[in-house]
């Protein structure tokens, strides 16, 4: 068995498109049996395609099919700061323009990773239901990943779902970030909704950050999460941040609003508090001084390389070994902020202004 890493970009590369990379992975010129399959995507520009890695691959019998940025072309976790995938192609109904669909019951679970990525800049034009991401149940791992400015700007009484339908998606996703997407058209009609995660029960997310997932449509929804297993992940401003889960073991999260699962989570924490910057245009959702996830996440291990934050920094060796909520962990950031009862003493979402002591 070997490691086979092929170049993915514009620049004299070995593929200039994820798609011509993903139909060569059964190539007996390139790859053997048991080989382990790598795409490595470079900066070169914008990659502007729809993909969807399917049997090919693992039905030519590779372990695994890894599709992530160069490592010298990795996002610092705020927009455009490394290699870019977005999409300027038409829309069909449900139909997924970023895909996992190998056959996992047939060749094996989460044969397929993706890593250090931004998906970002979609813009929906049409009239129609629009799903973006579907990475397939137990058959996927998505690592250390931005996925932002995603918007449908079409009819406001379709569903927009940024990783969804809940039947054919129930991926690992960890590390990774996800704002700025929603309608932006209104409608009188209450159908239709947005949801950043639509998901099968199997879904397993870790150490995510949601931040503004929204639908301009009064009458209709958007959540944050719907169905899955959630642990040490921050959701804010995203309508109804925690909607519905898996079983009861989603546990050290973080809500803007009243929403959160589990006995260890934090609720009503305004975003000033949380994230250098939601500025829309130039957010940094990374975390800040005394920012109430510092330090209250729960211990994951190391399977899967789940402890490698969003920059790829170990949080068992960063410095503070205590993980932090969300996708960041922030070594360098200080903590003054007192907690009573397991929550923090100040839980406000506000600012109480100034005022003296006398006396």
């Amino acid at each position: 068995m070997a490691t086979v890493t092929k170049s993915i970009g514009t620049n004299s590369r070995d593929y200039s498109t994820i798609s011509a990379w993903e139909a060569d992975l059964a190539n007996s010129a390139v790859y053997n049996s048991g080989d382990e399959a790598v795409g490595e995507c470079y900066n070169d520009s914008t990659f502007d395609e729809a993909f969807n890695i399917d049997d090919t691959g693992p039905a030519y019998g590779l372990s695994s099919i890894t599709l992530k940025a160069n490592s010298s072309d990795k996002h610092d976790g705020t927009p455009d700061s490394g290699v870019k995938i977005t999409y300027t192609g038409s829309f069909s109904t449900f139909s997924p323009i970023f895909q996992v669909s190998y056959t996992q019951s047939s060749y094996g679970s989460d044969l397929v990773k993706i890593e250090d990525l931004e998906f970002a800049d979609i813009a929906v034009s049409t009239d129609t239901d629009v799903v973006i991401f579907s990475l397939g149940i137990d058959s996927c791992i998505m690592s250390r990943c931005l996925v932002n400015n995603i918007h449908h700007n079409g009819a406001g009484n379709k569903s927009f779902y940024i990783f969804g339908i809940d039947s054919t998606n129930g991926a690992v996703i960890q590390n990774t970030m996800i704002f700025n997407c929603g309608k932006a058209a209104t409608h009188s009609s209450q159908n239709g909704r947005c949801q950043a995660l639509y998901s099968h029960a199997n879904a397993e997310y870790n150490n995510l950050t949601i931040h503004n997932i929204f639908d301009n449509t009064v009458t209709a929804n958007s959540y944050g999460i719907f169905n899955g297993v959630i642990k040490n992940s921050i959701i804010t401003n995203c309508g109804e941040n925690f909607k519905q889960q898996t079983g009861s073991s989603s546990d050290y999260n973080l809500s803007s609003d009243t929403t959160f699962f589990g006995g260890n989570s934090i609720a009503q924490i305004g975003t000033f508090r949380l994230y250098t910057s939601t500025t829309q245009g130039s957010e940094d959702l990374h975390l800040k001084n005394d920012s109430p996830a510092l330090r209250a996440a729960q211990n994951l291990g190391t399977t899967d390389d789940v402890q490698k934050d969003i920059d790829g920094e170990d949080r068992d060796t960063s410095g503070s070994t205590a993980w932090d909520i969300g996708a960041d962990q922030c070594a360098s950031c200080t903590t003054t902020a007192k907690k009573f009862d397991g929550h923090l003493r100040m839980n406000l979402d506000g600012d109480l202004g100034s005022f003296n002591v006398m006396g």
